[in-house]
C-alpha cells in the first residue's frame, strides 16, 4: 500500500524517479546544490526518505562531521542526520525522516502526511547541505567556523 501512495505521490509532484526493488530514487536540485534522495518502503504503511549529500566525507574529516551532525540534530525536530562509519559506504551523511501512514486514514491524509516528511527533509538538506559541504571542502577542522554553539 505504502509503495503505490508514494508513486502517485512523486507523480502528482510530477517528479522523475527509479524504482528497484524496495526503493524510488529520485534527483534534487536545490538552492546551491543538487543530491539524490530516496524513499525507502520499510513495512506496508511505513516509509523513510533519505536525502544523501553528494560528496563521502574523508576519514580525516569524520570527527569533525560527527560534531558538525550532533550539533545540528540537536537543532531540528524531526528525523535525523546520519554518517555512515563501516562498510563501502563510510563517510556517506545522509539526512532521514520516516513517517507511519495508518491504514485507516483517507488516501488525502497519507498523501499529506508523505508530502510533510518529505518536504521538511528536503528543507532542512537546502538548508544544513550548504554549511555540510562547506565543512567538507573547507580548510578549518573547528566545527565553530561552521555552526557556532
Amino acid at each position: 500500500m505504502a509503495r503505490e501512495l508514494l508513486k502517485k505521490y512523486l507523480e502528482q509532484k510530477q517528479w522523475s524517479y527509479l524504482e528497484k526493488e524496495d526503493i524510488l530514487k529520485l534527483d534534487v536540485t536545490g538552492n546551491e546544490f543538487s543530491w539524490s534522495s530516496f524513499l525507502k518502503v520499510d513495512e506496508e504503511y511505513q516509509f523513510c526518505y533519505f536525502s544523501v549529500l553528494p560528496a563521502m566525507v574523508p576519514q580525516e574529516r569524520l570527527e569533525l562531521f560527527s560534531t558538525l551532525l550532533h550539533r545540528i540534530n540537536c537543532q531540528i525536530w524531526f528525523g535525523d542526520f546520519e554518517i555512515i562509519l563501516t562498510g563501502e559506504n563510510v563517510g556517506q551523511v545522509r539526512l532521514r525522516t520516516s513517517s507511519f501512514l495508518p491504514p485507516a486514514a483517507s488516501e488525502e491524509t497519507l498523501l499529506q502526511l508523505a508530502d510533510l516528511s518529505i518536504n521538511m527533509n528536503m528543507a532542512a538538506m537546502n538548508f544544513y547541505g550548504p554549511l555540510l559541504m562547506k565543512a567538507l571542502y573547507g580548510t578549518s577542522m573547528n566545527p565553530e567556523e561552521y555552526l557556532p554553539n
